[in-house]
């Protein structure tokens, strides 16, 4: 009985359709794996499902074009290729439940089409908003910050940042001990630039001291 359950059409296409989605959100957001595991075993499941029961499969070609589609949007953010996955995704699973005569799993699979429609967008925006967010960690955040030059020598060298040493490229001539700015990085080794001077370096905090007057000549002194 449990069996036959865990295989009935509608079971089949939730497995499938929860897989999508999951899979969906594992390529947009960091979820360290536990996502796309988890989309793997809904996945194995929906499979099992289709050859206990002998449920026609080409449904399913439908909807695995539909997530291809939808990872390239994701990818290269074409909302051309959104609508047509919505569409295909949509076709597969009406065409699934309909194969199978049972108006549950039709009545679903309008639902989850109409909830993957609207709800990738916003998967797609928070995709989005990560990727342009300055990295907090990692490489990512280092240009733009400031290191103190170790060693150095014809344009290589190593500088210390927060208190550890990196290897790093810049201008040929660097002094020990001299303050410069990372400008990017190349893998593990920083590029970095000299410092600009600050502004309230540039201008005196106080204006030049002019010499005293010569006192006045006394023309009785001289005759």
């Amino acid at each position: 009985m449990a069996a036959s359950v865990w295989s009935s059409p509608l079971a089949v296409y939730v497995f499938a359709t929860i897989a999508v989605a999951l899979a969906l959100v594992e390529v947009a957001l960091p979820t360290f794996g536990a996502a796309g595991i988890t989309a793997a075993v809904m996945a194995i499941l929906s499979l099992w499902g289709i050859d206990a029961r002998h449920h026609e499969w080409w449904p399913f070609v439908f909807i695995g074009f539909a997530f291809a589609l939808w990872v390239v949007e994701l990818v290269r953010g074409s909302s051309v290729l959104r609508w047509v996955a919505s569409a295909a995704f949509g076709i597969g699973s009406i065409a699934f439940g309909l194969s199978s005569s049972d108006a549950g799993t039709v009545i679903v699979a309008v639902a989850a089409t109409a909830g993957l429609t609207v709800g990738f967008p916003t998967l797609a925006a928070a995709m989005l908003r990560l990727r342009s967010a300055a990295s907090p960690l990692g490489m990512g955040s280092m240009p733009g910050r400031s290191a103190t030059v170790d060693r150095w020598e014809a344009g290589r060298g190593t500088v210390v940042l927060d208190g550890s040493r990196w290897n790093a490229t810049g201008p040929d001539q660097l002094a020990a001990g001299e303050t410069v700015t990372v400008s990017g990085y190349d893998r593990m080794t920083l590029e970095v630039t000299r410092t600009a001077p600050s502004s309230s370096a540039e201008i005196p905090l106080h204006p030049p001291t002019l010499p005293p007057p010569h006192p006045p000549i006394d023309p009785t002194e001289h005759p």
